[in-house]
């Protein structure tokens, strides 16, 4: 058959529309969000509901994000394991359709790495009875489990570091910006006034969970972490129009080229000698988010809802 080694989710995306596939099965050591989730989402609307995904997946190190295991128990079933003697490391993708069944196996776990930005192997077969009665049997082993995802997510923590090619990091490359804001549970944190305060809410860029007290200190986050992933984000921030005002720039290379009074009062240096006016109103400060998410290629999610570029005019309840 073939051997996978780049773009396996726009691979996956062209598999599931080609064989028409309305089952998949997912083993996988860690799963995060990717642009591998976002095409079994896609695939599904296509299908008009007609996709069903079981996924086991294993959560060592606190490296499987809630977000993306309540995704996934909206695609279908999801069972979280431990590994017999040691850490679950299986990577496994079984895939059913109009046409014959197929699977990839490899080194490359369901995380937006393993799937974008690693340089990973899976190889494609159509021999797959064997890895289905594996995948079967374990299905059974680690049997229901009526309280999950739900109790991992609520007392997920964020792992102490990064790893490499899994999670959080400059090199991560994520697909989705994630806003979860006040009123859920469990409440973040943050500094002020000498004491911690409930947060108004998150952000999640990647593997990376920031906590914000307002909206004027989000967009600042939001730009600084993308920024730390790509060298050249904030320079093409700073070339598309939209982070252009009638008489001022919203980002420049410098404080003087902000068009705004010189004090910091008025304007923050964000990392790397870029500067950022604070002089907006919150609905311009969520217009420049969602540009920035346009300019790094990545969709915004609220609240567990994808955010759709029409509604950019509106902001968020909360924000």
């Amino acid at each position: 058959m073939r051997v996978l080694t780049d773009g396996l989710d726009k691979e996956l995306a062209r598999l599931l529309k080609k064989r028409r596939v309305s089952r998949v099965d997912i083993a996988t050591a860690w799963a995060t969000e990717s642009g591998a989730l976002d095409a079994l989402e896609g695939h599904r609307k296509q299908r008009k509901g007609k996709l069903v995904v079981r996924t086991i997946a294993g959560h060592s190190g606190n490296r499987t994000t809630p977000d993306a295991l309540e995704r996934l128990a909206k695609l279908g079933k999801v069972r979280l394991v431990e590994g017999k003697n040691g850490v679950f490391h299986v990577k496994l993708f079984l895939f059913r359709g109009d046409l014959t069944p197929l699977a990839w196996v490899g080194s490359a776990n369901f995380t937006g790495p393993g799937f974008g930005s690693n340089e990973e192997l899976l190889y494609e077969t159509k021999a797959t009875g064997a890895l289905q009665e594996w995948f079967d049997r374990r299905w059974t082993e680690i049997g229901p489990q009526p309280n999950q995802p739900a109790t991992y997510c609520e007392a997920w923590e964020p792992p102490d570091a990064p790893m490499p090619g899994v999670d959080g990091g400059a090199n991560d490359r994520p697909s989705v910006i994630t806003f979860v804001q006040e009123g859920t549970r469990p409440r973040p944190y943050v500094k002020g006034n000498g004491r911690r305060q409930p947060a108004r809410g998150v952000v999640r860029i990647g593997g990376d969970t920031f906590p914000y007290e307002s909206a004027q200190a989000c967009l600042p986050i939001v730009l600084k972490a993308l920024q730390q992933r790509d060298q050249g984000f904030l320079k093409r921030c700073s070339e598309d129009r939209r982070f252009h005002g009638r008489t001022r720039h919203y980002i420049a290379r410098s404080e003087s080229g902000l068009g705004t009074r010189p004090s910091r009062e008025y304007a923050w240096e964000i990392c790397d000698g870029w500067w950022l006016t604070n002089q907006t109103e919150n609905q311009l400060k969520w217009r420049l988010i969602c540009a920035a998410a346009d300019v790094a290629g990545l969709k915004i999610e609220v609240n567990g809802k994808m955010w759709y570029a029409e509604k950019t005019a509106r902001v968020p309840v909360g924000f």
